[in-house]
């Protein structure tokens, strides 16, 4: 690592790296660790049937962002109450 003038050269030791063996014990099955959080906040629902991007692709709104923003707050009205 190269010296910048003024700044001492920081000293790194191996304890300061993060290794596989740090990041495996959450990583161990990413696929359901993934599920289970999109489950957990209810994102899941809004992609299993494909119906928010769909729908944007099918009705073609002027303002997709939008339209998408508007879509997820309904649902999430909707998840409110019951």
């Amino acid at each position: 690592m190269a010296e910048t003038p003024g700044l001492p050269e920081p000293e790194l030791t191996t304890g300061d790296l993060i290794g596989p063996s740090d990041i495996a014990p959450t990583c161990r099955d990413p696929k359901s660790t993934a599920a289970v959080y999109l489950e957990k906040h209810g994102i899941l629902r809004l992609f299993q049937a494909g119906k928010l991007t769909s729908d944007v692709a099918l009705y073609r709104p002027e303002d997709p962002i939008q339209y998408m923003i508007d879509n997820v707050e309904n649902i999430y009205r909707q998840m409110e109450y019951n």
